[in-house]
């Protein structure tokens, strides 16, 4: 499932950092489900639980346990647990994730000026699906982003409705929240 498409329509992704999260997942109306925490063990079972349940899955590489951080691992990964993409802070993981097939969101961390320019200096060197900024709490500074990168999504910190429309209304195309009153509302 392409990622961007489904945002269109649903705006809100699930960030699920354990089972309960993804119990819950699972169950709601909305179909794209961050993997926060996982480890080689028990990825691909949680993977083929949500594509069954018609969600399209996204690993956070990074904070997956137990697999290598390169190309042989996305192969991997690719091969054997089968995700619609994945999610890195890391600018290799993202040419390799791209050029083997899988969607991509780039995700940032904001927390001054001089990583904005960073951020944007990396984004003309690589193309991701999606960007997502963290904190997605900062409707100027998701415009800005927004202008220059439309396929944007806000994470971190978005705990309430006025988080996801000042978000929305600042040209994100959606946000990953792990509140799960979140995932139950229309935006």
């Amino acid at each position: 499932m392409e990622l961007c498409r489904i945002l269109s329509e649903d705006k809100v992704i699930m960030a699920v950092k354990d089972d309960k999260k993804l119990d819950a997942a699972l169950v709601s109306g909305k179909r794209v489900v961050f993997l926060l925490k996982s480890d080689i063990m028990t990825v691909a079972d949680v993977v083929k639980r949500c594509k069954n349940a018609g969600k399209a899955v996204f690993i956070h590489l990074d904070l997956m346990d137990g697999i290598g951080k390169d190309e042989s691992g996305l192969k991997f990964i690719i091969k054997n647990i089968k995700p619609d993409g994945i999610i890195s802070t890391k600018v290799n993981i993202i040419k390799i994730a791209n050029a083997l097939g899988l969607q991509t969101v780039f995700r940032v961390f904001l927390i001054d000026s001089q990583g904005m320019e960073s951020a944007f200096n990396t984004l003309n060197k690589i193309t991701p699906d999606a960007v997502e900024i963290m904190p997605g709490v900062m409707p100027d500074i998701t415009r800005k982003f927004a202008t220059r990168f439309p396929n944007l999504i806000a994470g971190g910190m978005v705990s309430d409705t006025h988080h996801v429309t000042d978000a929305l209304n600042s040209g994100a195309v959606g946000v990953s929240t792990s509140n799960e009153e979140l995932w139950k509302k229309r935006f």
